[in-house]
Protein backbone atom coordinates (compact mmCIF):
# COMPACT_ATOMS: atom_id res chain seq x y z
CA UNK A 1 0.00 0.00 0.00
CA UNK A 2 1.29 3.48 -1.01
CA UNK A 3 0.14 7.00 0.40
CA UNK A 4 0.73 10.36 0.20
CA UNK A 5 0.32 13.65 2.69
CA UNK A 6 -2.18 15.66 1.10
CA UNK A 7 -2.47 17.94 3.49
CA UNK A 8 -1.77 18.85 7.34
CA UNK A 9 -4.83 19.65 9.56
CA UNK A 10 -5.01 21.55 12.55
CA UNK A 11 -7.13 21.12 15.04
CA UNK A 12 -7.97 22.55 18.69
CA UNK A 13 -9.64 21.09 21.60
CA UNK A 14 -11.08 23.57 23.64
CA UNK A 15 -12.70 22.78 27.24
CA UNK A 16 -14.50 24.73 29.70
CA UNK A 17 -14.75 23.90 33.36
CA UNK A 18 -18.69 25.33 33.65
CA UNK A 19 -20.80 26.79 31.28
CA UNK A 20 -24.36 28.56 31.99
CA UNK A 21 -27.04 27.05 29.86
CA UNK A 22 -27.65 30.43 27.91
CA UNK A 23 -23.72 30.22 26.99
CA UNK A 24 -23.44 27.31 26.11
CA UNK A 25 -26.60 27.08 23.98
CA UNK A 26 -25.53 30.40 22.26
CA UNK A 27 -22.37 28.68 21.64
CA UNK A 28 -23.98 25.62 19.73
CA UNK A 29 -26.90 28.15 18.08
CA UNK A 30 -23.63 29.94 17.03
CA UNK A 31 -22.22 26.51 14.84
CA UNK A 32 -25.16 25.68 13.78
CA UNK A 33 -26.15 28.92 12.26
CA UNK A 34 -22.33 28.86 10.25
CA UNK A 35 -22.20 25.25 9.13
CA UNK A 36 -20.60 23.66 7.77
CA UNK A 37 -17.26 25.98 7.66
CA UNK A 38 -16.93 28.85 9.77
CA UNK A 39 -13.79 31.27 10.91
CA UNK A 40 -12.47 30.39 14.85
CA UNK A 41 -9.78 33.42 15.98
CA UNK A 42 -7.63 31.62 18.90
CA UNK A 43 -4.37 32.60 20.75
CA UNK A 44 -1.45 30.70 19.22
CA UNK A 45 2.44 31.35 19.10
CA UNK A 46 3.20 34.93 17.50
CA UNK A 47 -0.42 36.42 18.57
CA UNK A 48 -3.78 36.03 17.73
CA UNK A 49 -4.97 33.32 15.04
CA UNK A 50 -7.39 32.56 12.54
CA UNK A 51 -8.77 29.48 11.40
CA UNK A 52 -11.13 28.53 8.82
CA UNK A 53 -12.70 25.19 10.79
CA UNK A 54 -15.70 22.87 11.44
CA UNK A 55 -16.57 21.30 14.31
CA UNK A 56 -15.39 17.65 15.94
CA UNK A 57 -17.32 16.06 18.68
CA UNK A 58 -19.16 17.94 21.19
CA UNK A 59 -19.24 16.40 24.65
CA UNK A 60 -20.79 17.35 27.87
CA UNK A 61 -21.97 16.54 31.60
CA UNK A 62 -24.92 18.06 32.62
CA UNK A 63 -24.22 19.83 36.01
CA UNK A 64 -26.06 21.62 38.93
CA UNK A 65 -29.09 23.83 38.60
CA UNK A 66 -28.29 26.65 40.98
CA UNK A 67 -31.08 29.20 41.54
CA UNK A 68 -32.38 28.01 38.44
CA UNK A 69 -30.28 28.02 35.80
CA UNK A 70 -28.43 24.85 34.83
CA UNK A 71 -24.93 24.29 34.08
CA UNK A 72 -23.27 22.47 32.30
CA UNK A 73 -19.50 20.80 32.75
CA UNK A 74 -16.77 20.35 31.53
CA UNK A 75 -18.29 21.62 27.67
CA UNK A 76 -15.48 20.40 25.07
CA UNK A 77 -15.51 20.91 21.53
CA UNK A 78 -12.86 19.90 18.25
CA UNK A 79 -12.49 22.37 15.88
CA UNK A 80 -10.72 21.16 12.75
CA UNK A 81 -9.18 23.12 10.34
CA UNK A 82 -10.87 22.99 6.68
Amino acid sequence: MVGDVIATKKRIDVTWKMLKDDEFKLILDTIRANKPYFQVEYPGPGGQQTMTCYNGDISATMGPKINGVRYWEEVSIGFIEQ
